[in-house]
């Protein structure tokens, strides 16, 4: 090669070097800072989108434990309100009792099954809800004797029953909606 086209290429090489070398060092720095901004951007709203997910899961909770207060409280409603016409009707003048009978039998059929499904949720968190375990044993195996009433007495005190065992049901359920809820936020109560 010529000495001076040699001289005038490496003239030309060493300004490019000396030019695209701090370019290409500026870019990549440029590149890694973008990089790992544009990752901590990813997390930060990873984090916001979870927290917000678990608000959103909170709120169903908290919804989830008004219906089952409306529900205990309309079926506590009914349930008195058909002990209230079998007390009126107790010599069943007005056959009021046929009608209580077939209302309460459907909710003794009910409640073994529910019990159980309660049993069943409860035994996830085996090693609490120990008192309300053994009492939902005691609430099962009295459920199954439950029998069908025939006197307007029978009704009365089978209506009291099934009250009680509602009630049960409706308080363990929310003990199960409380402990889900607290799990939610469970990793940001840890951080504290």
């Amino acid at each position: 090669m010529d000495p001076e086209l040699y001289k005038m290429t490496m003239a030309v090489v060493s300004d490019s070097i000396k030019i695209l070398g701090p370019a290409i060092i500026t870019a990549i720095v440029g590149y890694k800072a973008g990089k790992s901004q544009l990752l901590l951007k990813l997390e930060e709203l990873n984090k916001n989108n979870e927290f917000t997910a678990r608000e959103r899961i909170f709120d169903f909770h908290k919804e989830k434990l008004a219906k089952i207060d409306e529900s205990i409280t309309i079926l506590n409603e009914g349930l008195g309100q058909c002990a209230g016409m079998t007390l009126a009707d107790m010599d069943d003048q007005m056959n009021l009792s046929l009608f209580v009978k077939k209302y309460v039998i459907l909710y003794i059929r009910d409640l073994p099954y529910q019990l159980d499904k309660i049993s069943d949720e409860m035994e996830k968190y085996s090693d609490e809800f120990i008192s309300e375990r053994e009492q939902l044993r005691e609430h099962i195996e009295r459920s199954i004797d439950i029998k069908e009433p025939t006197t307007p007495e029978e009704i009365t005190s089978v209506i009291a029953e099934l009250i009680e065992n509602y009630r049960f049901v409706s308080r363990c359920i929310r003990l199960l909606i409380e402990k889900e809820a607290f799990e939610i936020f469970k990793p940001y109560i840890s951080k504290v």
